[in-house]
């Protein structure tokens, strides 16, 4: 079958279209010779009626993908730690206002526990955010 195939500055195919136009550049291709699924495309390079499998560039596409998929998570998860930090302002407010020193530190201990049972599942997915975070971020 005629196709037009569209490719990359370095040859890497981008598009492959049926073609009945005469005034169009075509090759010959089988294209069930080929497997052309999801990002597969890319990573073949058009040869003279033939389009040739380099696997080096799959591996950068999938590594590329993962890449912004691991960054938009980073975002997502940096993003969820930006709207609980609430929480730890309002604490802070309230430890900041405790004026009394001789019971200070028992009003801490009653604000801590009060948070906790408040937020402790909140608290507790921070603290696994911030380590996926770290492990995406390597």
């Amino acid at each position: 079958m005629r196709y037009e195939v569209i490719t990359d500055t370095e040859g890497y195919v981008q598009v492959i279209r049926h073609t009945g136009s005469p005034k169009r550049d075509f090759i010959e291709l089988d294209l069930s010779d080929y497997d052309l699924t999801n990002d597969r495309i890319h990573a073949y390079k058009l040869g003279k009626n033939e389009l040739i499998w380099d696997e080096a560039k799959y591996q950068e596409i999938l590594d590329n993908k993962q890449k912004e998929a691991d960054e938009e998570e980073i975002a997502d998860l940096k993003e969820k730690l930006n709207s609980t930090d609430y929480i730890f302002a309002r604490w802070g407010e309230e430890v900041l206002a405790l004026e009394n020193p001789l019971t200070w530190i028992a009003d801490v201990i009653k604000i801590n526990v009060k948070y906790m049972k408040m937020y402790k599942d909140v608290i507790a997915n921070r603290k696994t955010w911030r380590e996926r975070i770290e492990e995406l971020e390597g």
